[in-house]
C-alpha cells in the first residue's frame, strides 16, 4: 500500500534575502492516489487534476512553525510543492520544476493521530499550473 516515492518543496522565508526559498525533502514508502479530471469551459479545457497522498507518521515530521525555524526533518503545509517520484536536485524557484510532471500545489494537510499503530498524515493538493 505504501510503495511510492514523493518529493516536497517545502516554502520558507528568508528574511536575508526577504523571499521565499524552497528546501527539498524526498519521502520513500507513502500512498499515492492520483485524479486526472478536466472541465470545458466555452473556449478552453481546465484541467482539474488532483492528488492525495497519505504518509506514514516518521519520527522526523516536525510542526510548520518549527520547520521555519530550524530546516530540521521535514512538514508540509499549505502552498508546499509535491512532485511525485524522486527530483535529485534542489531548487531555486518553482519556475525549475516547469518541465517536470506530476507537480502538485498542497491545499490540505491533516495530521491522524489516533494510536500509535494507525499514525499518519493526509494530504490533498491539487494540479500546479505554472
Amino acid at each position: 500500500m505504501f510503495n511510492a516515492d514523493i518529493t516536497i518543496f517545502n516554502k520558507v522565508y528568508d528574511p536575508k534575502t526577504r523571499s521565499d526559498k524552497y528546501v527539498r525533502k524526498v519521502l520513500n514508502g507513502v500512498h499515492v492516489e492520483k485524479t486526472n479530471a478536466s472541465q470545458k469551459n466555452d473556449s478552453k479545457v481546465i484541467i482539474n487534476d488532483s492528488l492525495f497522498v497519505s504518509i506514514p507518521f516518521l519520527d522526523e515530521y516536525t510542526s510548520p512553525k518549527k520547520f521555519q525555524e530550524t530546516k530540521d526533518g521535514y512538514t508540509i503545509q499549505n502552498s508546499d510543492v509535491i512532485v511525485v517520484g524522486i527530483v535529485e536536485k534542489d531548487i531555486e524557484s518553482l519556475k525549475d520544476l516547469k518541465d517536470m510532471d506530476d507537480v502538485y500545489t498542497v491545499n490540505s494537510v491533516e495530521v491522524i493521530d489516533y494510536s500509535k499503530c494507525l499514525n499518519h498524515i493526509e494530504v490533498y493538493a491539487s494540479w500546479w499550473q505554472q
